[in-house]
């Protein structure tokens, strides 16, 4: 205890840096930026994982409580229920697929 009192208190603030020493004046290194496939040259891949796997009657039942509950609460959403309208979108394209 009373070697802390004994230390003056030191100041506290920024670390002094010198950027001088720091950053070299050497030109960054060049970024080279591959281009990749586009998603269109892809197979296209559900929004909503394991749609294949559901059976019809699965499908049209969530489909029917999606629309619901868009109806119920849609307005109050923060997104004004656009994200359930894209998942009930692609629930449908499931059903025309499968037709």
């Amino acid at each position: 205890m009373e070697e802390q009192q004994q230390q003056p208190q030191q100041r506290k603030g920024p670390i002094p840096l010198d950027w001088d020493t720091l950053l070299d004046d050497t030109p960054a290194a060049e970024l080279v930026v591959k281009p990749s496939a586009m998603a269109s040259d892809q197979e296209p891949q559900s929004f909503v994982p394991g749609l294949e796997d559901l059976k019809d009657y699965e499908l049209d039942e969530q489909i029917r409580r999606k629309k619901n509950t868009l109806n119920t609460a849609g307005r109050n959403l923060p997104d004004r229920g656009a994200k359930l309208r894209a998942v009930i979108r692609c629930y449908e394209e499931e059903v025309h697929r499968r037709k």
